[in-house]
């Protein structure tokens, strides 16, 4: 019987970094399962965690699998059923984190860097960590979202969080995961707040994944409603304390990063975001 292959057509054409890593996860465990081959596209992980899977001439499949066709991940991710003999999968694949629970070390292992980026972001953390001091990295997303369950929170409520975890972490580093944290460390005045921003030799291209790599390597995280952060909470196994913000409780509240949804599905009410905007009354909104 030939070997099965699965394909990924759309892999990195829908989505971006984080979608695409949560998408690749899913077809890389399909295959994981079955010992079936994978091939891809051309996308952002190959370079970056050196994952080299064949790209075939064509995606040419005796079956479509999308991600509103499939009731139980488990199924798919944990089970050993075969599939087909070429499968295409089609979606986000952003499922609730439980699913992947079973595969964790496999994952941290697959999204490890690629040996000359861990160099440089090691080295950023190496020094962090030579200063004796807790890291705590805040991940506040700010430009793209907004619009339904894609809320920005307010970062007084992150503030207002370091200061309730001080104790358990003092004399804390904050390092700040944001598109343009320099116009949001003035809402941490009582905090010293490191950002990429502050590493002149470091190319604004890759900042995006040495914040990436921070908050896999932090002590205590706070995230976004944001599938970036939360895979990088999933990678992170240091951390004694994850929290996401809630719009219910219009608080940061406390998460398990492999048994809980990668987002949160309430959506913005009419002039919702203007509310939670104004909650920081006077700190500039990156556009």
């Amino acid at each position: 019987m030939a070997q099965p292959i699965f394909t990924m057509s759309r892999l990195g054409r829908h989505g971006r970094f984080a979608n695409q890593l949560f998408q690749y996860l899913f077809v890389r465990l399909c295959a994981e399962q079955r010992g079936a081959a994978v091939r891809t596209p051309a996308w952002v992980g190959q370079e970056l965690f050196a994952i080299a899977d064949p790209v075939p001439g064509d995606f040419a499949a005796t079956r479509q699998v999308a991600e509103a066709d499939i009731a139980d991940p488990d199924l798919y991710l944990n089970g050993a059923e075969p599939l087909g003999e070429r499968i295409d999968f089609h979606g986000f694949f952003q499922f609730h984190s439980r699913h992947y629970r079973p595969h964790r070390e496999f994952i941290r292992a697959l999204y490890t860097f690629q040996p000359a980026l861990r160099e440089v972001f090691g080295g950023v953390v190496a020094q962090l960590r030579a200063t004796g001091r807790p890291i705590v990295a805040v991940h506040l997303r700010r430009g793209d979202y907004g619009y339904g369950h894609f809320f920005r929170a307010p970062a007084r409520w992150y503030a207002e969080w370091l200061e309730t975890i001080a104790p358990q972490y003092p004399n804390a580093l904050i390092y700040l995961c944001s598109e343009a944290p320099q116009l949001l460390t003035p809402c941490f005045p009582r905090q010293q707040v490191l950002h990429a921003g502050l590493l002149p030799q470091l190319p604004p291209s890759v900042a995006f994944l040495l914040d990436f790599h921070v908050m896999s390597q932090a002590d205590a995280l706070a995230i976004s409603n944001s599938s970036f952060s939360f895979l990088a909470a999933m990678l992170n196994g240091r951390s004694s304390a994850f929290v996401r913000p809630r719009l219910a409780e219009r608080d940061l509240v406390s998460f398990d990063p492999w048994d809980a949804p990668v987002l949160l599905d309430r959506a913005l009410r009419p002039g919702e975001q203007a509310q939670l905007d104004r909650i920081d009354e006077g700190i500039p909104v990156p556009a």
